[in-house]
């Protein structure tokens, strides 16, 4: 029986996280959330303080989020949850995703008949 042993790579924390960052721009997913949530209250404000503060509000928001995922994901209770759960997981956010569509169908095709 022999047993391999694995070197571990040293990380360096501030170069995980621009990688992270950069990732995280990239992401089309990410521009597209956030462009529709902005535009949505954009005509409220007004100041230029304000959309500092909804800058602020969603950096901060999206690191609190991130970092929550880190530390959760870091225990190994945790990473054997979801790897023996994650179909299930992945098909119950499935259905949830499918009935918000299903519900944003329905009140464009209800909106659209009132304005008709």
């Amino acid at each position: 029986f022999s047993e391999e042993k694995t070197a571990l790579l040293e990380l360096n924390s501030i170069t995980e996280i621009r990688k992270g960052l950069m990732i995280n721009i990239m992401n089309a997913k990410a521009g597209v959330y956030f462009t529709s949530v902005i535009s949505a209250f954009l005509d409220q404000f007004t100041e230029t303080y304000q959309l500092f503060e909804l800058l602020f509000l969603f950096v901060f928001s999206t690191f609190i989020y991130f970092y929550l995922v880190a530390l959760l994901f870091s225990r190994k209770p945790i990473r054997q949850f979801y790897a023996k759960n994650s179909r299930y997981i992945d098909n119950i956010a499935g259905v949830i995703f499918i009935g918000f569509g299903l519900k944003l169908i329905y009140e464009g095709i209800t909106h659209l008949a009132v304005i008709l």
